[in-house]
């Protein structure tokens, strides 16, 4: 089961619940009530989801793919199966 914003005047919010997978699989880092991000700063969760593009660089998009398919894909494909 996965939880999904969706806003009728802008649609599917893409970047809904990344922070908490990033918490989850270390990408990110609780501190208090804030999150150390991976430039080092520490900033409430409200401000991420305010500018994503700021704080999901290429770099973490990508480990938050990884992490992601860790948890949701089922199998592999195998060069066999081709």
């Amino acid at each position: 089961m996965v939880d999904v914003m969706l806003n009728y005047d802008s649609g599917l919010d893409p970047y809904y619940g990344l922070v908490d997978i990033a918490l989850q699989e270390g990408i990110f880092e609780k501190i208090g009530t804030r999150i150390q991000v991976a430039d080092g700063s520490k900033v409430y969760e409200k401000q991420i989801y305010k500018d994503p593009e700021k704080y999901f660089t290429e770099e973490i998009m990508l480990k938050l793919d990884a992490a992601v398919g860790k948890m949701f894909k089922y199998g592999s494909r195998n060069k066999t199966d081709e």
